[in-house]
């Protein structure tokens, strides 16, 4: 609600004419402009927030977040980094800093930083798939199936980890396993995606199941009448 926004940010308006140094109104004055997209005014708040308190870890978050958003990755290692000097490391920091310097093109510190996100947190699900498609994307299938198995023993429901190991196996020719885990998916939630659905009949046709390819094609029709299976 436009109206709501615009009186929080006259309410902090004038808290901070009463007291400008209060790292609180300017921290949620920076994240108001945040989510209007107002990214320089909300980098301004936060430094004003940090200015108030230099120990303010979730100032230095907020702002690099932002910072990366925009695609000033150095500036935003700089923030992640001073909010982890300032405060125990925890696996979202780590992993922030990860992403920037895989877009910064430093793969070494990019599997240095994302290591050490899932020491911190093994369960760390976004983690774990950034770094297996990075083996997947170096053609390196030994490793990503490795990790895969790995992330599996520490997120046993998570779908998007299940897929990645089906693929994998897909791309290792190690079709009755894929079979095993697309199968295992669908098992969980049937309409969750059309593409779950054509890689299983794919890995069927692949071992030359025409029985179970055909059957699953035509389940699949169910829920999705307009796609093309075969």
């Amino acid at each position: 609600n436009i109206g709501l926004v615009e009186e929080s940010i006259s309410e902090l308006s004038k808290v901070l004419e009463r007291k400008p140094y209060s790292k609180i109104a300017w921290h949620q004055l920076g994240k108001i402009y945040k989510k209007q997209g107002k990214f320089r005014e909300s980098i301004s708040a936060f430094d004003f927030a940090i200015i108030s308190d230099d120990q303010f870890v979730s100032a230095y978050i907020e702002k690099a977040r932002i910072l990366e958003k925009i695609k000033k990755y150095t500036e935003a290692l700089e923030n992640y980094k001073l909010s982890i000097q300032l405060s125990e490391p925890n696996s979202y920091v780590l992993f922030r800093i990860s992403k920037c310097y895989q877009k910064l093109g430093n793969k070494k510190k990019f599997l240095e930083y994302i290591k050490k996100s899932l020491r911190e947190e093994p369960g760390n699900e976004k983690a774990w798939i950034y770094l297996i498609n990075f083996y997947i994307n170096k053609n390196n299938l030994r490793q990503a199936k490795y990790l895969a198995n790995k992330a599996l023993e520490n997120n046993h429901n998570s779908i998007k980890i299940i897929e990645l190991n089906a693929n994998i196996s897909s791309l290792v020719g190690n079709f009755d396993e894929a079979i095993n885990y697309y199968t295992e998916i669908i098992e969980f939630k049937e309409k969750l995606s059309w593409r779950i659905w054509k890689n299983l009949i794919k890995c069927f046709i692949k071992v030359e199941d025409w029985n179970q390819s055909l059957k699953f094609s035509l389940k699949a029709k169910k829920y999705f009448p307009k796609k093309s299976f075969l």
